[in-house]
């Protein structure tokens, strides 16, 4: 897979974290929504950071020495009061508990925006 790493600028980074972006199509990738007929939500959903380039949805980093670290996923990150926690954080703590085999993250917002 021809893959990337970019900053929120969009450029290219290595031995940094960064949003994993597929830079040239794959076999197993989607070509559509269902019900979006004109593909609007197809687009913005995977290309609208980067025109040509797909957003993969994870946090990646490309190290010096060709290896990649996966860190969770992008656009499940949760944002309270400037603390940005990915599902991975909790999952690492979570899964430590051995009374915990398998464990879900959602992020909701409560009334009020909490």
């Amino acid at each position: 897979m021809a893959l990337a790493a970019y900053d929120v600028a969009g450029r290219p980074v290595a031995d940094q974290v960064g949003e994993l972006v597929v830079t040239r199509p794959m076999p197993s990738m989607p070509l559509y929504f269902w019900n979006d007929p004109d593909g609007n939500r197809y687009r913005d959903t995977y290309f609208g950071a980067c025109p040509g380039v797909r957003r993969h949805g994870d946090w990646i980093t490309l190290t010096s020495h060709g290896s990649v670290i996966v860190h969770g996923r992008s656009d499940a990150t949760l944002n309270r009061n400037g603390v940005r926690l990915g599902s991975a954080d909790i999952h690492d703590i979570v899964e430590r508990l051995p009374e915990i085999t398998e464990a879900l993250v959602i992020g909701t917002e409560e009334p009020g925006g909490g």
